[in-house]
């Protein structure tokens, strides 16, 4: 029987040798991003195993700050117990996104588009009128178009005096052929071409309306 108390006493005592002094292992997990801050708690008694590491900085009260994306190991130490806190440090949405340079330079070889060429020139300033060229009548509006025979219609338009430099009346009259007349109608704003020379333009001061004879205009176009 004394043996036995013996042999259990000695047993004792060899656990509290080997697993006594036996350090308490606590593991915790830190998912941090880029920028990131964190305190770990540090009391007194608390002391850093180790400061040096390359994703974060620490400091000696435990404020960590994540630098760059990775994982490593803090280990904090208070007396037989060590906490061991995982960091894991994550690239942030700004770090992923990657700018794209704006393109100020025009590219190459691009078309041009090409310029319209008017049948005649403007009516619009004092555009000076030479005899043998051509000029486009502006500021005119259809007030009537009507049949004159089976392929022409005579159009009658008012006359914008403030844009219209050539003609003095306030109406003015031409036979136009009707292929010439599709897809105008009353109240549309026209430009008439004509050729300077070719004839004359009668004016009718009672109808205070210009006429201008067949051969005299080049063709009627909506402005």
């Amino acid at each position: 029987m004394k043996n036995k108390v013996y042999i259990v006493s000695i047993i004792a005592i060899m656990c509290c040798v080997f697993f006594g002094d036996a350090e308490k292992v606590e593991a915790k997990k830190i998912n941090m991003k880029i920028g990131d801050t964190y305190q770990l708690k540090m009391g007194k008694k608390h002391k850093l195993v180790s400061r040096k590491f390359k994703i974060i900085k620490i400091s000696k009260k435990g404020k960590i700050k994540a630098i760059q994306s990775g994982k490593c190991t803090v280990k904090v130490k208070k007396g037989k117990k060590v906490i061991k806190y995982k960091i894991i440090i994550s690239k942030n949405s700004k770090e992923n996104t990657v700018e794209k340079p704006i393109n100020t330079e025009k590219p190459m070889n691009t078309v041009q588009p090409m310029n319209t060429v008017q049948p005649a020139q403007s009516d619009s300033g004092n555009q000076s009128v030479v005899p043998g060229t051509s000029v486009m009548i502006s500021g005119l509006t259809i007030e009537s178009i009507e049949p004159k025979t089976d392929t022409s219609s005579v159009v009658r338009m008012i006359v914008d005096e403030n844009v219209c430099i050539h003609i003095k009346t306030k109406y003015l009259e031409i036979e136009c052929c009707n292929n010439n007349l599709v897809g105008l109608q009353n109240g549309d704003r026209v430009r008439v071409g004509y050729n300077v020379g070719v004839s004359n333009i009668t004016t009718n001061e009672e109808k205070n309306t210009s006429y201008m004879e067949e051969g005299y205009y080049k063709n009627i176009f909506k402005e």
